[in-house]
């Protein structure tokens, strides 16, 4: 294998940084679906992993998403509110709040998983050529951009508390 050129890498961190751009532009802009019920990009996320992964709680949905509790949490009862999600609580842990789909929660579930499936023929099709090893080798490549970019918040979170003493 060859060292990569750093014209190449550039040209690969100036795409990453034009998908991400893309996809934040995207995640402003809500969603309206058939039964009228409108959704921002970060709570159509949340009902796509709780679809994924009914019964889950607040804590194993945030590590799926990579986000916080606390914006899992800001977001139920909206969704809730919308008759998307329902709770379920146990006796044994009162604290410990399963989540799932309601029916009108699945449709619009089977409704974006629906609209991704057309978004990402295309793509899908190109990865079909990949072999396992570079399906590997791009999932690696994405844990190391989150990663980095988890170590990079870390930091602006030091040097702010450091710049406030």
């Amino acid at each position: 294998m060859t060292k990569i050129e750093n014209q190449d890498f550039n040209t690969l961190v100036e795409n990453f940084f034009k998908v991400n751009n893309k996809i934040t532009q995207i995640q402003k802009i809500p969603l309206s679906f058939p039964n009228g019920i409108k959704l921002s990009t970060n709570a159509l996320h949340l009902i796509e992993v709780i679809g994924k992964h009914p019964d889950s709680n607040i804590t194993e949905l945030a590590q799926i998403l990579g986000v916080t509790k606390g914006a899992v949490s800001q977001q139920i009862p909206r969704l809730e509110k919308q008759g998307l999600i329902k709770k379920k609580k146990f006796d044994s842990n009162k604290k410990e709040i399963l989540l799932s789909l309601t029916k009108e929660g699945d449709e619009i579930f089977v409704f974006h998983d629906n609209m991704h499936l057309k978004l990402y023929k295309d793509i899908q099709k190109d990865l079909e050529k990949l072999t396992s090893i570079d399906l590997d080798l791009i999932n690696l490549i994405l844990e190391k951009i989150v990663a980095a970019s988890i170590n990079t918040k870390k930091n602006i979170e030091i040097t702010e508390k450091e710049n406030e003493n």
